[in-house]
């Protein structure tokens, strides 16, 4: 390699160590709330319950439904 292409990488990997890389925020948090009876609204509220109905009853103590207790 050629004294100069050396010098060249040297500095570029001086350079490089220095840089860092902060990924973007591609799902931001949405703070808003929807108005009262918009499809929006409604929509949240089936998925929040539909998030409480398949959490597993802490009563059962780990046994999953499909024994049937």
């Amino acid at each position: 390699m050629p004294l100069s292409t050396c010098s060249t990488l040297g500095k570029l990997a001086t350079n490089a160590q220095q840089q860092t890389f902060e990924f973007p925020d591609i799902f931001p948090q949405k703070d808003v709330k929807s108005a009262e009876g918009t499809v929006e609204e409604m929509q949240e509220k089936f998925m929040e319950d539909e998030k409480q109905r398949q959490k597993p009853d802490p009563r059962r103590g780990g046994v999953t439904e499909w024994f049937g207790l």
